[in-house]
This record gives structure tokens, sequence and C-alpha cells, in this order.
């Protein structure tokens, strides 16, 4: 049998190495060529992640994303917890981020990544901006802008008062809303537009900081009103939910009502909005724009639509208010 040289045995297996090797080499080179042909889009939240109305706008927006190869990245403002001064600060930091990154679009969601990000640094810019959850009127924030469109938010206000107003048997003229929500800029805001939208003021309004001054305000809203209408709770200090919710439901003796999802087990009727419904179309419209060259300016700015009737059955039981027929059908029981 004819044996092989050891001389050459060496050399087949240095030459198989080598070909390893820069196979190995030329697949890690395709590679970062596919991360840098990747789309990256940033996303500029408002809030942080531990809001759940935030947490699951963020989560849609990456999931949808990622179904399409898109490389996304979020960064949150916590407006929730940071002063003027501190989302200033904030703002610029996110700004130099987006310049060094150079994605080819930004998401930005609510009020404070408009006032904070967008307005100062990108309108008529050459990054695409997708805007969703500005709430009712994004002109103070010079938006719409030649490279921005987006979805404003809208408080199903009407159609839920005019639910509220039978169940108490009043009308709009006559009947008497209380407010109780947190002291803040969005919420302010919201107070604004929904007292023009119904034509009277809500009284009384209570705007608290912290949980005990939401616990006092609770209280007293009820003492002067047909029914209590509650804003976005998010942001209270000393706020627990599992505290809030034995608290309510041990001291509620009037009709509630809210837009929020998250507090229809200790509202009696809720009106709710979907935080998905603003993420599916700011996702799905920077897809347009990136994958099918779509200008932001060729795409009307539109509104939220969608709202889910929620109905707290136990305490329609415990307050003896008599439901119609239309309603429970339209709505999901809340236990």
């Amino acid at each position: 049998m004819k044996r092989t040289p050891l001389l050459y045995l060496f050399a087949a297996f240095f030459l198989g190495l080598s070909v390893v090797i820069i196979l190995s080499r030329d697949a890690d080179a395709a590679d970062t060529d596919i991360q840098k042909n990747t789309p990256k889009v940033i996303h500029i939240s408002s809030y942080d992640n531990s809001y759940s109305w935030n947490y699951n706008i963020v989560k849609e927006i990456h999931s949808i994303m990622n179904e399409h190869n898109i490389d996304v990245q979020t960064f949150y403002l916590d407006s929730h917890h940071l002063s003027p001064e501190q989302l200033i600060k904030r703002g610029k930091k996110f700004r130099d981020i987006i310049l060094q990154e150079k994605p080819a679009a930004i998401i930005a969601t609510d009020d404070a990544a408009a006032q904070y990000v967008i307005q100062p640094y990108f309108l008529d810019n050459k990054i695409p901006v997708v805007f969703a959850g500005v709430n009712w009127d994004a002109s103070e924030y010079d938006l719409p802008a030649s490279n921005t469109t987006g979805m404003i938010e809208i408080n199903p206000t009407i159609e839920l008062f005019s639910a509220m107003n039978r169940l108490v048997k009043k009308d709009m003229e006559t009947v008497r809303i209380a407010f109780v929500g947190p002291e803040t800029f969005t919420q302010r805001k919201n107070i604004h537009y929904e007292t023009l939208l119904i034509g009277k003021d809500y009284n009384p309004s209570y705007l608290v900081r912290t949980f005990a001054e939401f616990k006092e305000a609770y209280i007293k809203a009820q003492q002067d009103s047909d029914y209590v209408y509650l804003g976005n709770l998010a942001g209270i200090e000393g706020w627990s939910n599992n505290s809030a919710r034995e608290f309510m439901l041990n001291n509620t003796f009037k009709p509630t009502c809210g837009t929020i999802p998250t507090l229809a087990a200790e509202t009696l009727l809720t009106f709710a909005k979907f935080p998905n419904e603003h993420a599916d179309w700011a996702a799905n419209t920077t897809l347009d724009i990136i994958l099918n060259g779509k200008a932001p300016s060729d795409i009307p700015i539109t509104k939220n639509t969608k709202a889910q009737i929620m109905l707290n059955t136990p305490l329609a039981d415990k307050l003896k208010v008599d439901i119609p027929r239309d309603i429970l059908e339209l709505s999901v029981s809340v236990p």
C-alpha cells in the first residue's frame, strides 16, 4: 500500500483550513453587509416602560418591525417622572443619538416626544417622522411638517358621557360631572379639549400629585356630582395598583367612568381606547415610507377611531344602576 507523504497531509490540512477561514471571513463580511443594509428605525417614547399603555405600544411596534427585518431601537423620555428641564436635556441627548445613527425613519409616540425631540430638532428634516398618540391637536408642536405624518389621539368623551347621562337620567345641560386625574400637561390638555366638546366645565375638578391627594379628591368628587370621570392616573406619586383598587372599590358610592382600560376593574363604565391602534398605524405607516418610498407629506393625518365598551357588572350591582339593554349587549363584562 502506497503511503501519502506526511508533508502532503499537512499541506492538504492547511489548505483546507485556509479555505474554511476564507469562507468564514466571507460569511462574516456578508453578515456585516446585511447589517449595514438593514434599515434602522428609532422610536422615541414619551414615557417609561412600566406604564402599561406604553409597554403595549413599544411591544407592538417592535413586533411589526421585526417581522419585516427592520432594526428598531426605543428610547424613553420618561415624562411622567422628569421635570421640563430634565426633558430638554434628554431631548438633546436623543437628538445626538439620532444624528449619529442616521435612521431611515423616526417614530415619536405621545406629546412629550413631539415637544422635546421632534419640534426642536427634526421638523422639515431629511429623516421621515411618524408620530402617534399626540393628544387632540398637533399644531402646537408645528406638526405636520414636510417630513411628517401622524395619528392624533382623541378620547371618546362625547360617546362616554352620552351613555353615562342615560345611567343617571340627566342631560348634558343639567348633569354634574366631576373629574379626578393627575397634575400633568397631558391631563390639562385633555380637560381643555373635552370641556370645549361638551360645552361646560367639570365641576368639581381635581388634579392631584400624590396617592393621598387622590384618595381625598375621589371622595369629595362623588359628594358633589352625578358621576365621576377619571383621567389617566399613571404617574401619581406613591400610586399602588393593588392599594388603589382596594380603596376605590371600598369607597365608590357614585357611578364612575373613564377611557383607560387598566382602570376598568375599578370603574363602572369604560370606553377604552386601544394603544395598539396607534402602534399598528405608526409601524405600518413607517414601513410604507421605508419599503415603498411613500412621502410622509402624502399620507394624511388621521385619528384613532376604535373603542371597546367595558362594563363593571359587580360595581353596577353594588350601586344599583340600571344598565340599558343596548349598553349591556355592546359591552364586555369586567369582573
